[in-house]
């Protein structure tokens, strides 16, 4: 009984199948020779023949299968052309994404470029007041020291004319406080300057006088009692020179 069923199974699916397949038909003709022995029947080729026809001829079983096998292979070409698409989906969107995180490292690049561009700017324009400031002081006290030295070469065109006119009688040993180029007192001391220098006011003081203005912590100039951008003082060498030509002249030895 058990080969008759396995047989009739057997038999059952093979009539599904291409009835003008050679194997389909041998395994149809065992399944009927197990089939004759399991169950008693008469079944031979012949038999076979005819439920072969019988197969063939049944074409809405045939039509039934080729539906099937087209759909399964419409379904199976659907699947094949989704899974493209989507790999080529995903594929896009990684592409996409990288070029999304590229734009957004290059952004960050580019704003960071314009950030160290902008303070370098500002730093550039920091120095370049600084510099303009420094320039500005620079001119202001070229400005003084011309004053000073034009001064000074006004004391000693004037000295000379002085001498030039004066009398023999007029030399004596006693200071004329009347002909003292204002240009030759000191504004601390108010008296002749013996060792003059210059500020950074521009004006021009006694050495030892400014000096000690400066030891009693004062930082302001004498002169306009402005705050002074330093305490350095330069030797004013002109102004000494016509000071100590002025008192030969005058016949009074330096103090």
């Amino acid at each position: 009984m058990e080969y008759y069923e396995s047989a009739l199974a057997t038999y059952i699916e093979g009539l599904k199948c291409d009835p003008n397949n050679l194997v389909v038909i041998n395994g149809l003709r065992r399944c009927a020779a197990y089939i004759n022995r399991s169950n008693g029947g008469d079944v031979g080729p012949d038999d076979l023949e005819d439920i072969l026809g019988n197969v063939s001829s049944d074409n809405d079983l045939r039509n039934k299968l080729q539906k099937l096998m087209e759909e399964a292979a419409a379904l199976k070409k659907e699947a094949s052309d989704e899974r493209l698409r989507r790999i080529e989906s995903e594929r896009m969107a990684r592409t996409s994404e990288d070029l999304y995180l590229n734009q957004v490292q290059q952004r960050r690049e580019a704003e960071e470029c314009l950030s160290k561009i902008e303070q370098e700017f500002q730093q550039l324009k920091v120095r370049q007041d600084e510099v303009s400031e420094e320039f500005q002081k620079a001119t202001e006290h070229n400005e003084n020291l011309q004053h000073q030295l034009t001064e000074t070469i006004r004391a000693l065109e004037s000295m000379r004319g002085n001498a030039t006119s004066a009398s023999p009688s007029s030399s004596g040993s006693v200071l004329d406080e009347n002909r003292i180029p204002s240009y030759f007192i000191c504004p601390i001391s108010q008296d002749v300057m013996n060792d003059p220098h210059i500020a950074a006011d521009g004006f021009t003081y006694e050495g030892d006088f400014i000096r000690s203005w400066f030891s009693t912590g004062s930082d302001t100039s004498p002169m306009t009692n402005l705050p002074l951008e330093h305490d350095e003082l330069i030797p004013n060498i002109a102004l000494r020179s016509a000071i100590q030509e002025w008192l030969q002249q005058q016949n009074v030895a330096p103090g």
